[in-house]
């Protein structure tokens, strides 16, 4: 079995720009224009929207007048639509990459993973799909192939954009015994983490040994480095067969590829939740971000504890911590963005709490207290019925909210259950440690390395 990492769709020389990891986990890859074709973006739907809008929306600027059609190439998205009678999933190939695939004799079996630049989304309120602002552009894997037969140009699928152009020597389709494409996952992602270039790549360690190859790459070779196999890719090239030449890297190569195609096929999974906790400050403070809070927790500036602190537990499992007192966060500004925490009066000595009609309240003592919505209070209350006093409250409550929170989720997809204004928020907290390019950077590196179609 050969393994050939087959780069494809749009980049910074062919459309711009780059595919969309769609909210739901989705890998999209965009096709690349092509004015030979006679299939227009805006003929192309995926899951009832046409490309077109998709691009327009990640790309205002993107010129449709000079490139209004594409290469859709490979054509293995089941959800592309519409599908012409007798359509089959194929990939074309043509000129010096199949002289090339032809020269390592990659054949009937051997296996394509297909990558490209691609880029977190994020959906806004008004339903438009856009990028999120620092998220770093990756190489990552979106789908795979495997080769069950190869034709030579014919036109028993004239539909495939390689039997609407037959000018082109060693002009061929591939076509699969078995295809998929595949959810993000981050063992998809060939970028190695945490650096700006792209196309330095972490590979498995086994790649780093000398009875394993990867085409097209010259003098480059995989390094190991702190136990992967660290690869700075050459830029141009489309295909890169990696040959085994032993039957220990024949399995390693076997056990890898198998693992990637069960990791990103594998269904949509329904909420796993863990209580991971998201420190936020001052600038994070936006109307509209907490309206789904379920919970709240507020400890008074001279509470026991943690004094100032504010926990916050949304509807999708989102948990949110800052300090008024001791940290960046305006209590002023946190009031204005959970205006229940404005209406309250926590006056307990004076037994004059006051609190809005929607919510609930619990003293956990010590100048600590708890808000729950009042859909969720009943349970809450069963969940704490053990607890005879505030303190006992304040040992439980947590792990009571938690469970409450998981079992209102427990059927729902892991990003159906957060708001677009939580997945933005989270989306830009999770990337502040990496660094990405700037847009300017991102050109000179690909000019510089020659990008190619």
């Amino acid at each position: 079995m050969k393994v050939i990492l087959s780069r494809k769709g749009m980049d910074s020389m062919s459309g711009g720009m780059a595919s969309p990891i769609l909210p739901d986990g989705t890998l999209l890859s965009l096709p690349i224009p092509d004015n030979t074709s006679n299939l227009q973006y805006k003929a192309v739907f995926y899951r009832g929207q046409s490309l077109q809008e998709i691009i327009h929306q990640l790309k205002p600027g993107f010129d449709f007048t000079k490139n209004a059609a594409c290469h859709l190439d490979p054509d293995v998205y089941d959800e592309i639509q519409p599908k012409p009678a007798g359509w089959k999933p194929a990939f074309g190939q043509w000129g010096i990459p199949a002289e090339h695939l032809d020269k390592l004799k990659v054949d009937i079996g051997d296996i394509f993973l297909f990558y490209g630049m691609f880029k977190q989304t994020v959906q806004r309120p008004d339903g438009t799909l856009h990028f999120v602002k620092g998220a770093p552009i990756q190489h990552i894997m979106y789908g795979y192939m495997c080769i069950g037969e190869i034709e030579k140009l014919n036109q028993k699928y004239p539909w495939h954009p390689h039997n609407q152009n037959t000018k082109h020597e060693n002009n061929r389709l591939y076509l699969p015994d078995e295809y998929a494409t595949f959810h993000y996952d981050e063992s998809l992602v060939l970028t190695q983490r945490g650096q700006k270039k792209r196309s330095l790549w972490q590979l498995p360690s086994f790649f780093a040994e000398n009875d394993i190859e990867i085409s097209w790459q010259g003098k480059n070779k995989p390094v190991l480095n702190n136990g992967f196999a660290v690869l700075n890719s050459v830029a141009r090239g489309q295909e890169f067969v990696i040959t085994a030449h032993t039957k220990k890297q024949e399995q390693n190569l076997y056990n890898w590829v198998e693992s990637l195609i069960h990791i990103g096929t594998k269904p949509a999974e329904v909420c796993k939740m863990k209580p991971i906790i998201t420190e936020i400050h001052n600038n994070d403070l936006k109307k509209g971000v907490f309206t789904n809070t379920q919970f709240i927790f507020f400890a008074e500036s001279g509470a026991m504890g943690e004094p100032g602190s504010v926990m916050l537990i949304t509807a999708g499992g989102s948990i949110f911590h800052c300090n008024y007192c001791f940290g960046d966060v305006s209590l002023n500004k946190l009031c204005r963005c959970i205006p229940v925490l404005k209406e309250c009066n926590f006056n307990v000595l004076e037994d004059t709490i006051r609190i809005s009609d929607e919510w609930k309240h619990e003293y956990l003592g010590a100048g600590n207290h708890l808000l729950i919505r009042n859909d969720i209070y009943d349970r809450f209350k069963e969940a704490i019925s053990d607890a005879e006093y505030p303190e006992d409250i304040y040992l439980l409550w947590f792990d009571a909210a938690w469970d409450i929170i998981e079992k209102q989720n427990s059927s729902k997809l892991l990003f159906d259950m957060k708001t677009p204004e939580e997945l933005l928020l989270l989306a830009n907290k999770a990337i502040l440690d990496s660094v990405p390019m700037t847009d300017e950077e991102e050109v000179e590196y690909d000019s510089a390395y020659g990008y190619d179609i």
